[in-house]
């Protein structure tokens, strides 16, 4: 969760971009999901960004891909520390 976090702030810094796609597994797109007000939405309210989760069960519960529809491509390394 944090290192996602960690992501979307420095993408926010660099990028001009408003929507991503966030590529993860079931279980953490269920935790992000839970609650009256979800994670998912605070983030987006927090880093004024819209974020549309993407579930693959192939992926670890830890790893994370961030896609840009903008550009059309995987974007997750450019902003990971």
């Amino acid at each position: 969760m944090n290192q996602i976090e960690r992501w979307i702030r420095r993408f926010k810094t660099e990028s001009k971009e408003f929507r991503i796609e966030l590529k993860i597994h079931p279980s953490v797109a269920v935790y992000l999901r839970e609650g009256t007000i979800s994670r998912l939405t605070k983030i987006m309210f927090k880093f004024f960004i819209r974020i549309k989760i993407v579930e693959d069960s192939k992926m670890s519960a830890g790893e994370f891909k961030f896609y840009s529809p903008r550009q059309a491509k995987d974007i997750t390394d450019k902003y990971k520390s």
